[in-house]
């Protein structure tokens, strides 16, 4: 089975490097690319590929990524977008795709242990000029592929695949990178958005009015429902049809897990969930993915 390695990269952005070619960078200072991820002489030269993952806080969650030759048949349905072409040469004899986080840098770099969440090296092909291509799968509304502890199976695809394919001509590197997330399809809700609210008027007394006992006036019963009956309000909402997202809809999220959608309003991108163990929280829409 494909190896895939999983990254966070609290900087939001993935890089793939043959470490043999960046060892120059491991006594300078860390922030060397922090400024100008996509301007670096590094990365013109195509010693290094990176790309921007996009996506707000999303960005910042594991992503699962795999180094190789080809799309494997079962990636290939998930298959929704895929990168412009990055150049990047090998030298060496391993490859280290991962957070940018682990570019060299401040003494380290020279080795690459493994790390949780930090990404892994994998076995460079032939030396030469290569082009890399990150293909951005779409798979996490199938419910097969994860566990009741809200994890992914074993057999669940990467969400993104690097595809090394040789070219002979150098290509140049585009000046920046399109982000990975924004190739994900949006997510276009088909729910009932309206919600019809049934007021009841408070009720009134057939009793003939009494006499007044005092100077002080009393205040007259307002014709409007009082706050309490406002709050006994009853919500009517329409059933949800099968891949509507709605009120009461099952929806699973990558951090929170499983969940209830208790209120979403017309033109609002975030809309609230009820999360056993978590409460309510307010998330995107495109976080989430019906069950």
């Amino acid at each position: 089975m494909p190896r895939i390695v999983s990254a966070q990269s609290d900087a939001g952005l993935i890089a793939l490097y043959d470490p043999s070619l960046l060892r120059a960078r491991v006594k300078a200072p860390s922030s060397w690319w922090s400024s100008a991820p996509f301007g670096t002489p590094e990365r013109a030269a195509g010693h290094l590929a990176i790309w921007p993952l996009g996506g707000g806080r999303a960005a910042t969650r594991p992503h699962r990524l795999r180094l190789g030759d080809a799309l494997d048949p079962g990636e290939a349905l998930f298959a929704c977008g895929r990168s412009e072409a990055a150049p990047l040469r090998v030298e060496g004899e391993e490859l280290f795709l991962g957070p940018a986080e682990r570019l060299p840098g401040d003494g380290a770099g020279d080795r690459l242990p493994a790390l949780p969440d930090g990404g892994g090296l994998y076995p460079a092909p032939a030396p030469g000029r290569y082009t890399a291509v990150v293909h951005v799968l779409d798979w996490k509304s199938e419910g097969r592929f994860w566990t009741e502890d809200n994890e992914p199976t074993p057999d669940a695809p990467p969400d993104f695949v690097v595809v090394l394919t040789p070219c002979e001509e150098p290509v140049a590197a585009e000046p920046e990178p399109t982000p990975l997330l924004d190739l994900l399809p949006k997510k276009t809700p088909t729910a009932s958005k309206k919600v019809s609210f049934a007021t009841r008027p408070p009720p009134r007394s057939s009793e003939p009015e009494r006499p007044r006992r005092s100077r002080r006036a009393r205040p007259k019963a307002s014709a409007e429902p009082s706050r309490l009956a406002r709050k006994q309000e009853r919500i009517m909402v329409r059933a949800l049809e099968p891949g509507q997202l709605g009120v009461g809809a099952r929806v699973r999220h990558a951090v929170y897990g499983i969940g209830e959608v208790r209120f979403m309003r017309e033109g609002f991108p975030k809309v609230k969930v009820h999360f056993p163990g978590h409460g309510f929280q307010k998330v995107d829409k495109d976080e989430l993915s019906l069950l």
